[in-house]
């Protein structure tokens, strides 16, 4: 042990972040003063140094299934510092105690990748899942851990201070406070609740409030029905509320006494005026209370609904598209740049994407479009009842995918626009049997505007998962366009989970989008979207044709076991533009078949993208929305 202070674990742990990285050889190596049971570990499934017993000390890597060595600890183990390593070289595993080999077991093949974090003291995986192995924490003490890309010579292990080059190195000799977090115990198990620990309501509670309602409604024609549930109790002390929205503006609305006897069902006649313009149009309706009642307060929204009027044409995206000169195209070898109307679209043929888009003189893009089938998992698909859908996704890949173009071509467009087709692949590079065709065509018009055809098609194992989280682009946009708006569901929602929110335009801001569950994961979905933008403004992007649509600023949720760990990315927002995206299920129910992205499918779907105006971006709302 070297100078300076040490960890005690009993009862504790010190847990750190590795992200993706699995090693084809490594070392793990610390002194201990021993007690008993894990020491530095990454879950059940990638790798550990522990005691099974008092008298055992094991290496383990996870290769299909557990591969160790063991060797008895000496008799002069307990009562002082030892040092002890786990190496492996490609072609066995050994176990040395302060320095010397005791023990090996030839073995060659590969260590299965993991998303649990590195602990001292606790099996991440097990404690996350299962508090009732909490007396299975270590109790010793652990100083100088490391951790090494490659299997370290008996010199090095016996050397009287640590090698260098270590992936992970932690001499445990200073505290820093970097942040707290509500603790449940040892793991996150049983925190199922509906109201987070600071009394804050998350998002399923719409859906839950919507479910439970008393009065239910219907509408045809004009006619609205009100089926009250109550078996006792009429409506008197409610009033009905209602509006007709198109995009963001109230073309009618209207209030009145509500009046329906107890288990029975009345009518209302609604005023509904015309639409000439075929624009897309909503009724909204609510039941208030007029005064206030036992636990409840005036104005509260006791029931509500919200029914579509029709309309063909889209707020926001019924705007005329403008004249202009014929686009101009000009081509390298490294990049397509695509310029009309005032806007530029620069992509670069080696990776497939937009490199820029410039309208006049700012830059809106930080980087996109990718594919984007990934989210990081939420906890229904993290715990290991039953199955784990994001170990799936791990295995094929699915967090690491990258693009290799396989051909870029250039084709005029008759009317004077341009076409950019891109045919790529799409895989994780250490998964050989895994992976998406896809071609994404860049169609540009003389008005500027990018119309984005995506065809994508999962191949090899992603097609026998049991469903994919998402099908979908992401692109990132510079930081300062941090405000947000949309054209969809109002609170986070998924397409199991979104009759409680109403869909209408909303704005916001990309801190406010983050919702703070427990354990960092997916949030923020808005389904049944319209469009979305981003702005700062001055300036912005417009993003239409989404089902589902996100923005975040944090890109690696799936790395931090608590939101304090959470990293900000630094200088970009990542907006999630998702022509389909899996519901959530319930706890431990899996999501059903139908809300489902199907693993074995086909997808094709077009988004448009385009560029606000500076009135657009004032506003914070495309033209007409």
């Amino acid at each position: 042990m070297t100078s300076g202070y040490f960890v005690w674990v009993n009862g504790r742990y010190v847990g750190y972040d590795q992200g993706g990285y699995t090693p084809a050889e490594f070392d793990i190596s610390h002194a201990l003063h021993p007690g008993r049971n894990r020491t530095p570990c990454r879950g059940d499934h990638q790798y550990a140094l522990q005691m099974t017993d008092e008298t055992t000390l094991e290496f383990f890597i996870h290769s299909g299934t557990r591969r160790f060595v063991r060797a008895r600890v000496p008799d002069d183990f307990y009562g002082t510092w030892h040092q002890v390593s786990g190496t492996y070289d490609g072609t066995a595993l050994r176990l040395y105690i302060d320095g010397q080999d005791v023990g090996s077991t030839p073995f060659t093949g590969s260590i299965d990748s993991s998303s649990a974090e590195v602990n001292i003291g606790r099996d991440f995986e097990t404690f996350w899942n299962d508090p009732s192995v909490v007396g299975w924490m270590a109790r010793g003490a652990v100083d100088d851990a490391r951790i090494y890309d490659r299997a370290l010579a008996p010199a090095e292990l016996n050397a009287p201070e640590p090698v260098g080059g270590a992936v992970l190195a932690l001499d445990l000799d200073r505290i820093e406070v970097r942040g707290t977090h509500l603790s449940y115990g040892s793991s996150l198990s049983g925190v199922d609740g509906l109201v987070s620990a600071d009394r804050t309501p998350q998002p399923e509670t719409a859906q839950l409030g919507w479910a439970h309602q008393p009065l239910r409604f219907g509408y045809a024609d004009g006619t609205l029905s009100v089926t009250n549930e109550r078996q006792f109790t009429g409506t008197d002390g409610l009033n009905l509320r209602w509006w007709i929205t198109e995009g963001s503006r109230i073309v009618a609305r209207g209030a009145q006494p509500l009046r329906v006897a107890a288990d029975s069902t009345a009518t209302v006649r609604l005023p509904v005026p015309p639409n000439p313009a075929d624009r897309e149009r909503f009724l909204t309706v609510e039941a208030v209370t007029t005064g206030p009642q036992p636990t409840l307060p005036a104005g509260h929204v006791l029931a509500h609904d919200q029914f579509s009027l029709g309309g063909t044409r889209v707020p926001g995206l019924d705007q005329a598209p403008a004249g202009g000169a014929p686009v101009h195209i000009a081509e390298n070898g490294q990049a397509v740049t695509a310029s009309a109307a005032g806007v530029t679209y620069t992509l670069d043929k080696t990776t497939g994407t937009l490199s820029s888009i410039r309208a006049p003189g700012r830059e809106l893009l930080a980087g996109g479009p990718e594919l984007d089938a990934w989210r990081a998992p939420i906890s229904n698909e993290t715990f290991a009842w039953g199955r784990a859908e994001g170990e799936d996704w791990r295995k094929v890949g699915l967090d690491r995918l990258a693009t290799t173009v396989t051909g870029v071509r250039v084709e005029p467009d008759p009317g004077g626009g341009a076409w950019i087709v891109v045919d790529s692949r799409v895989t994780a590079p250490d998964v050989a049997d895994a992976w998406f065709d896809q071609t994404m065509t860049f169609a540009i018009d003389r008005g500027g505007m990018l119309r984005l055809g995506h065809r994508v098609t999962p191949q090899g194992a992603v097609r026998r998962l049991p469903y994919l989280p998402r099908i979908g682009i992401s692109l990132s946009l510079p930081a300062d366009y941090h405000r947000f708006a949309w054209y969809g569901r109002e609170l986070e929602s998924y397409v199991d989970r979104r009759d409680g929110t109403p869909i209408g335009v909303y704005s916001s801001t990309v801190d406010d989008q983050y919702v703070e569950y427990h354990r960092p994961q997916d949030h923020g979905n808005h389904t049944d979207s319209r469009w979305a933008l981003l702005t700062d403004c001055a300036g912005g992007l417009l993003v239409a044709g989404a089902r589902d649509v996100s923005v975040t600023a944090y890109d690696d949720l799936d790395r931090a076991a608590y939101p304090f760990q959470l990293r900000r990315n630094d200088g970009w927002f990542t907006l999630h533009a998702s022509h389909a995206v899996t519901g959530v299920g319930d706890t431990p129910n899996p999501v059903r078949s139908r809300y489902r992205v199907r693993a074995d499918s086909s997808y094709e779907y077009a988004l448009t993208l385009r560029p606000l105006s500076p009135a657009e971006a004032r506003a914070g709302l495309p033209a007409g929305g």
